[in-house]
C-alpha cells in the first residue's frame, strides 16, 4: 500500500477529515509519497521470520548426494503504536471568522501532526517513551561500524562528509531500484559544493523538487513540530546522520493498521474537535536494507 491508497480508504468510509489530513501530508513532503506502507489487521503487532543461516549448497561428485539442511530462521516482531493529535477550534469562531480562517487554523494543526510523525520515523524511541514506536536511529546505533543486526553502520569520523563514505553506504544497501537517501536539507547543497554535477534535480507529481545523487533520490528532511531539525547537526561533535534505505514492503516501510489514518469528531467544552489517530510503526526487515552514516559536520563534502 502507499499513501494514495490510504487516502482512498478514507474516502471509501467517507472520513473526509482523514482524507484532508492525508492530502496535506502528500502535498508538503516528498517523504510521504516515497515510503511504502505495510497494512495489517487482526493483531496489534506484525511478525515475520528472517534468515539466520541459509540451507547448505555446494558441489558433489558423481554418485554422491548433497548434504541436506533446512537452515535456520529467527522470529521478528514489531508492535503498532498510536500516533496523531487533535484538530480543534472554538465553536464560536466558526460563525465569526468564516470557513477560510478555520481551514487555515486546521492546516496548522495538521502540519504539527505531520511533522511530529515524520520526526518519529527517524528519532522515535520506545526506550525513551514506551508509547512511541522506534525510529531508524533506534535500529542502528553508532557504537559498532560495519554489519549490525538491522543493517550497516558507516562512521564518518567527525569531519565533513566523505564521498567515499557515502558511496560505501550506498554500496552496502540492497535494492538498487528502491534506494533513497534521507538527509538533512542542507546536504544537497553541501554535496554540490564539492562537485556541481553530483546532485541533479527533478520534480515529483506535486511539483516539489527532488534532488538526486547519481540515480539515487535524496529526500531532504526538515523540521519537526518543535521547529528543530529532524536530522540536525546536534549529535556528538555537532554532527549529523543520514540514512540510505531500500524502500519496499519487504525492506524499509511504514507498518500501519488496516484502516490507515482515521479521524473521529468529538466535542470538549467549547471546542469542535477531530481526533486524528494512526496505528503505526517503522518496519525494518532484513539486514541489508538500511545503512546509517553518521559523524559528519555541516561543511562541504570532501573526497
Amino acid at each position: 500500500m502507499n499513501i494514495v491508497e490510504m487516502q482512498r480508504l478514507a474516502d471509501m468510509r467517507e472520513d473526509n477529515m482523514a482524507s484532508m489530513v492525508i492530502q496535506n501530508f502528500m502535498e508538503n513532503e516528498d517523504f510521504w509519497s516515497k515510503v511504502p506502507i505495510v497494512s495489517m489487521g487482526g493483531s496489534l503487532s506484525y511478525g515475520w521470520n528472517e534468515d539466520k543461516t541459509l540451507p547448505n549448497a555446494g558441489s558433489r561428485a558423481y554418485n554422491e548426494n548433497y548434504i541436506s539442511s533446512n537452515g535456520e530462521t529467527k522470529p521478528m516482531q514489531e508492535a503498532l503504536k498510536l500516533t496523531g493529535g487533535k484538530i480543534g477550534v472554538d465553536y464560536t469562531l466558526n460563525a465569526q471568522l468564516g470557513a477560510d480562517a478555520i481551514m487555515a487554523k486546521q492546516a496548522d494543526q495538521i502540519k504539527a501532526i505531520r511533522m511530529r510523525i515524520m520526526n518519529q520515523f527517524f528519532n522515535g524511541s520506545s526506550l525513551t517513551d514506551p508509547k512511541d514506536f522506534d525510529g531508524l536511529k533506534s535500529f542502528i546505533g553508532t557504537t559498532t561500524a560495519g554489519r549490525v543486526d538491522r543493517g550497516y553502520y558507516v562512521a564518518n569520523g567527525g569531519a565533513a562528509l566523505s564521498r567515499a563514505k557515502l558511496d560505501e553506504a550506498l554500496a552496502e544497501t540492497d535494492g538498487d531500484q528502491n534506494r533513497v537517501i534521507f538527509a538533512n536539507y542542507n546536504m544537497p547543497m553541501l554535496i554540490n559544493q564539492y562537485g556541481e554535477t553530483l546532485v541533479t534535480f527533478d520534480k515529483n507529481e506535486f511539483g516539489v523538487p527532488v534532488p538526486r545523487y547519481g540515480d539515487v533520490p535524496i529526500i531532504p528532511i526538515r523540521r519537526n513540530n518543535l521547529n528543530a531539525d529532524i536530522l540536525g547537526f546536534g549529535e556528538s561533535g555537532s554532527t549529523s546522520s543520514l540514512f540510505v534505505a531500500n524502500l519496499s514492503e519487504n525492506a524499509v516501510s511504514w507498518l500501519s493498521g488496516q484502516a490507515g489514518i482515521m479521524t473521529r469528531q468529538t466535542q470538549t467544552g467549547s471546542q469542535d474537535e477531530y481526533q486524528v489517530d494512526w496505528m503505526a510503526a517503522v518496519l525494518v526487515q532484513g539486514a541489508y536494507n538500511l545503512t546509517r552514516l553518521s559523524g559528519f559536520t555541516k561543511a562541504t563534502m570532501v573526497a
